[in-house]
């Protein structure tokens, strides 16, 4: 919503623009705490279902993905602090020919090779650890395969690879069209099996692969950002209790008890090897005694089974909210001085006279001179007293602010 000209900040609409990032910036901060607040709080968790959590990561991540201003947006100008920083960051440092080493640049210039370089790493380890699964023979254990077959209750994967390797910490799903388990090598009965199983499938079927991908990019491109690092765990997080609501659906209350001895397993084993490959969907994604209490309690208690009313409340307000923090912008701002009424001279011919429309622009006096701006407040240039007989039917005022009053400019 800001045209920068020389020194002049004024308001016109624009979609997107450095100022709504950061404001952008701003609010997926917000959503962060207040996801990683309300996801700690057990008494929040129990009475609202995994589905308020999972609405608040999906406005995050809409959030940051989005940086524009809306045609509702509201431009609040700052005459103060802003344009100075506004300015620093526009000053060139060093001027090589035709560029200039301004500050902005030089952040830039730090910001943007790390992040394509996290980008590539991620991108050939993932690489990398898929053509090692290729090569990696299957399991033939039977069992694995007739267990496998019974935790897949809509027939979600058929023809599934499972691998069972002595270096892998936790049992994982990954692959986004051809997916393939990986287990640890460690001794489950079946009714453990049962439970992994449904727990790797919920992953596919809710399709957290590509969630993932999406918050790995996110987490890459914002690399400076720690917030984006407690994003992402907390959605690994979320994801993992979503995914373990699923599998008790469909257990019983013995079967989820071997459930959680699963899991406990799986959190000795974590403990004991530190090796975890990249872009997976595991049962555990780390091991947080925290988190792993958190997943204990919701499911030895029963708490996926009752109905969460509280969700009639809370999403919509999270909608809401998401929807607010389009409702305004923050901006530098600073009336055009005589240098920039002089240089920026409006041509008063009257081929341009003609193409003005009167009751889309207004005049107002600055200083010697006069400025001619728009009805939304954008400067167009300045005019001489000499000129104004030529502008015939466009309205003078004494200044911008008498102006916005009498015209109810933002």
């Amino acid at each position: 919503m800001v045209n920068y000209n020389s020194n002049i900040f004024v308001d016109e609409y624009t979609p997107f623009s450095i100022y709504s990032v950061c404001i952008a910036l701003f609010w997926t901060g917000i959503f962060i705490i207040g996801i990683s607040t309300l996801r700690k709080n057990l008494f929040f968790v129990k009475h609202c279902s995994i589905y308020t959590l999972l609405v608040l990561i999906a406005a995050c991540i809409a959030r940051i993905l989005i940086p524009i201003e809306m045609p509702y947006t509201i431009a609040l100008n700052f005459d103060k602090v802003l344009p100075e920083i506004m300015h620093f960051f526009n000053t060139p440092l060093i001027q090589l020919h035709y560029l200039a080493l301004t500050p902005g640049l030089i952040i830039i210039i730090i910001w943007v090779p790390p992040a394509i370089f996290i980008i590539y790493r991620r991108t050939k380890e993932y690489m990398r650890f898929k053509h090692a699964l290729d090569i990696m023979p299957a399991s033939e254990d039977q069992n694995l395969y007739r267990i496998f077959a019974k935790a897949d209750l809509h027939n979600n994967i058929p023809g599934i690879k499972i691998i069972v390797h002595a270096y892998v910490n936790s049992p994982a799903i990954t692959g986004f069209f051809h997916p393939v388990i990986i287990l640890p090598d460690i001794k489950f009965n079946n009714n453990e099996l049962l439970g992994i199983f449904m727990h790797e499938i919920s992953h596919y079927r809710f399709k957290h692969h590509f969630i993932k991908i999406v918050m790995e990019l996110i987490c890459a491109v914002f690399w400076w950002n720690p917030l984006f690092k407690k994003l992402s765990s907390e959605l690994s997080h979320i994801m993992e209790l979503q995914s373990d609501k699923a599998v008790c659906l469909n257990l019983n209350h013995n079967q989820k008890k071997e459930y959680l001895q699963a899991m406990a397993k799986v959190a000795v084993n974590i403990k004991n090897r530190s090796v975890t490959p990249p872009c997976l969907c595991s049962i555990l994604e780390e091991n947080s005694g925290e988190n792993l209490l958190q997943r204990f309690k919701m499911i030895a208690e029963n708490n996926y089974q009752t109905r969460k009313k509280l969700d009639i409340i809370t999403i919509p307000l999270v909608i809401a909210i998401f929807l607010l923090s389009y409702s305004f912008v923050c901006q530098p701002f600073s009336e055009p001085t005589p240098e920039d009424m002089e240089s920026s001279e409006v041509n008063t011919s009257a081929d341009t006279s003609n193409a003005i429309d009167a009751a889309e622009c207004f005049i107002a006096k600055s200083g010697n001179g006069y400025g001619l701006y728009t009805s939304s407040g954008r400067f167009l240039g300045g005019i001489t007293p000499g000129n104004l007989p030529y502008l015939e039917g466009i309205k003078i005022y004494e200044n911008k602010e008498e102006a916005k009053k009498e015209r109810k400019l933002q």
